[in-house]
């Protein structure tokens, strides 16, 4: 599954005590039914541990992110990688020609919302490449996709103008935005994105719908709040 790695890789956190394993299993994230096709996505973030003189401990990875691919309705599957980087909440879309996987995670030398693509004839994926590095890190709920024909939409909380402060406990004040950029099937790259929450001082969770050439983004956020608001808090739906 991770190539050769030996047997100081392992998929699960090794236990603290004897008597509390701990299990890490393989994520699931958002897959697609098409016909008779069906793609699951996947995530395996395995752990490796190392011992070196004085120096023990886990280090995360090697990580392995793709799809379980079957072409009828699951009798036989087949497993395609996207990235090895490492990333979490994957999901994957399709359009008239491609299938898209995207993810939160590592991306060339920083983090950001990644992308790789496939044409629907192939079993190989494209190179991930970002769709934006201005996300934040740490929750899943950061982006939302929709595909309709040759067209694919997604939006995400940006946090390019998130403001920061002297607490070292909360040095961001997490202050993001909702952003929205798109793609055809033929384009060479993604639209310039728009911030769509222009505003509103803090935005939460946002969630797309597409249908035909009308496309409804709608978000949890509040005009004000106190110094360091989370999901939870009180909020309006826009």
């Amino acid at each position: 599954l991770l190539g050769k790695t030996g047997t100081h890789v392992t998929l699960n956190d090794p236990a603290v005590r004897d008597n509390r394993p701990k299990c890490d299993y393989p994520f699931l994230g958002i897959g697609i039914i098409e016909g008779a096709e069906l793609y699951v996505t996947f995530s395996i973030s395995a752990y490796t541990l190392f011992d070196a003189g004085p120096a023990r401990g886990i280090t995360h990875g090697p990580y392995y992110h793709g799809v379980f691919h079957s072409t009828d309705l699951g009798k036989a599957w087949q497993m395609e990688r996207a990235s090895d980087s490492d990333s979490f909440a994957p999901s994957v879309f399709r359009t008239e020609a491609n299938c898209y996987y995207l993810a939160n995670g590592v991306v060339g030398r920083s983090r950001g919302l990644w992308f790789s693509r496939k044409s629907l004839e192939s079993s190989s994926w494209d190179m991930p490449k970002a769709v934006t590095r201005t996300v934040p890190f740490g929750v899943s709920e950061r982006y939302s996709v929709a595909a309709e024909g040759d067209v694919i939409h997604v939006c995400w909380l940006d946090n390019r103008h998130e403001k920061w402060t002297l607490n070292i406990d909360h040095l961001g004040r997490g202050n993001y935005e909702v952003a929205y950029s798109r793609r055809t099937d033929s384009d060479s790259g993604w639209r310039k994105s728009i911030t769509l929450s222009r505003g509103i001082m803090f935005a939460y969770s946002p969630s797309i719908s597409v249908e035909g050439n009308k496309v409804v983004v709608a978000w949890a956020g509040a005009q004000t709040a106190h110094a360091w608001p989370f999901e939870g808090d009180p909020s309006d739906i826009y």
